[in-house]
């Protein structure tokens, strides 16, 4: 399929109806150019959706040697990626700017407008760190012709997979379903949160292992769109075991949720691991902590972004070559 055309320079020129250099001039050094003359070069801009090329910045000046990276706000699992992607990207001389994205927000590009906030920088590429690209950000990517790598979000189970690195998100639920199995647990729930890249392969890995064991499909499951977080977790426990009672053991797609759902367990009871066994996913330092201390499965997220970072610098520096994702483990620490 045949790219559409880059947008130049010179067509926002005819259509603002000023020389190239005018529009060159007000993007560039915009306190040289008349103000009436500013507005219509931006006028312009807007209604071609004007993006600068990056090959133009690069004759005109150094290379920024920059990479954006987009992660989602509030999450603690995201901090070990962001430190593999910027010890990896420093190690190599380059420079990493974080944007933090609320998942929930209710712009539907949000992430591309987080990533255009940095193009007057001339990024030369994109890392997206526990965060899956949606629609508008694919689209402004490859508008941009930018490499970009995703570490732990959900493109190990994309088809085909998005190039990245991680642990895939089916075979964390996987792993976390045949460990409550295993313990002799014979009645699951699902607590998942949707807003967070890799929630939906988690339960459905776990869905997949529990039919597979046992070849029972009812799997009961609390489900929500947003992102992770203790609240969450606690009242999804409590919309889980009013509707089934029965439930012997409970699957967190995140350790924000095991969190919650112990909370919930203490309000109303309810002895861990004896009556309900719990299990997260991510392994925060924190889940150890608690009373009592919680199963999770460590996805090596640390090592994940510094592979993602690798496998981009990889791209941007030499030849082109075919994208893939690097699983990079997990692994299931119980809670003894």
């Amino acid at each position: 399929m045949k790219r559409p055309a880059r947008v130049t320079l010179a067509d926002v020129a005819r259509l603002a109806r000023v020389s190239a250099m005018t529009v060159s001039r007000a993007l560039n050094t915009p306190e040289k150019v008349d103000a009436a003359l500013r507005e219509r070069v931006a006028q312009a801009c807007a209604q071609l959706d004007y993006i600068p090329s990056r090959a133009a910045r690069a004759l005109a000046s150094a290379r920024s040697r920059l990479v954006v990276t987009l992660a989602p706000a509030g999450d603690p699992a995201c901090e070990p990626l962001l430190d593999g992607l910027g010890a990896a990207l420093h190690e190599a001389g380059y420079l990493m700017a974080i944007a933090r994205v609320d998942p929930a927000h209710p712009a539907t590009d949000a992430r591309a407008l987080a990533l255009r906030a940095f193009l007057p920088h001339a990024p030369e590429a994109v890392a997206l760190a526990g965060l899956a690209p949606d629609a508008d950000l694919l689209a402004l990517l490859g508008k941009l012709d930018l490499p970009w790598t995703e570490a732990c979000g959900a493109g190990a189970d994309a088809k085909p997979p998005r190039p990245g690195a991680g642990a895939p998100p089916q075979a964390v639920g996987e792993t976390a379903v045949a460990h409550l199995h295993a313990s002799g647990r014979r009645r699951i729930g699902v607590l998942a949160a949707l807003g967070e890249a890799g929630a939906q392969g988690r339960l459905a890995g776990a869905i997949a292992a529990w039919t597979a064991a046992t070849k029972d499909q009812d799997v009961p499951q609390a489900i929500h769109p947003a992102a992770p977080c203790p609240a969450l977790g606690q009242a999804l426990l409590a919309e889980l075991l009013a509707a089934r009672p029965d439930c012997d053991a409970v699957y967190c797609t995140h350790d924000l949720l095991a969190w919650g759902a112990l909370a919930h367990c203490r309000q109303a009871g309810i002895a861990v691991p004896d009556r309900l066994l719990l299990i997260g996913t991510h392994d925060l330092p924190a889940t150890r902590w608690l009373t009592p201390p919680l199963a999770s499965v460590a996805t090596r997220r640390d090592l994940a972004g510094r592979q993602a970072a690798l496998e981009l610098i990889a791209r941007v520096e030499g030849p082109a070559r075919r994208a893939r994702w690097y699983d990079t483990g997990h692994a299931l620490r119980t809670a003894g």
